[in-house]
């Protein structure tokens, strides 16, 4: 079956080379954006159900954060743009004489902690 028709066309009084993919390559196409669009919204999903549950924001109004901004004070955690929810930071960490500690349990975990604590806490100049 071939890839796409070549035809020609005259455009201005001159000829053009047109190359129309066939029905098969179009329909094609069309599946990998209809997947594709499925995939990002189910990342969209998932993403917003994260940040619901997990996230919230210091440019919130304080009657919507009272609770985490408390949280954090208590435990003297400093308050960030976005902040994870206390009960989920301390469900992750360990208390330790020096505060709180993230202490993952597989190789990949650590890894990713590490990369996280590179950049996360950068303070800005």
């Amino acid at each position: 079956m071939p890839a796409a028709i070549k035809a020609t066309a005259t455009v201005s009084g001159t000829k053009e080379a047109l190359v129309l993919p066939c029905a098969h390559e179009r329909d094609s196409r069309r599946q990998v954006r209809r997947q594709y669009r499925e995939l990002v919204e189910e990342l969209d999903r998932v993403a917003e159900a994260f940040v619901g549950e997990c996230i919230w924001f210091d440019a919130a109004p304080e009657t919507e954060t009272a609770v985490e901004r408390h949280r954090y004070s208590l435990s003297g955690f400093p308050v960030h743009p976005a902040n994870l929810r206390a009960e989920k930071l301390k469900r992750a960490m360990t208390e330790s004489d020096l505060g709180y500690a993230y202490e993952p349990e597989t190789p990949d975990a650590r890894e990713a902690a590490g990369l996280i604590s590179t950049h996360w806490y950068k303070v800005p100049e």
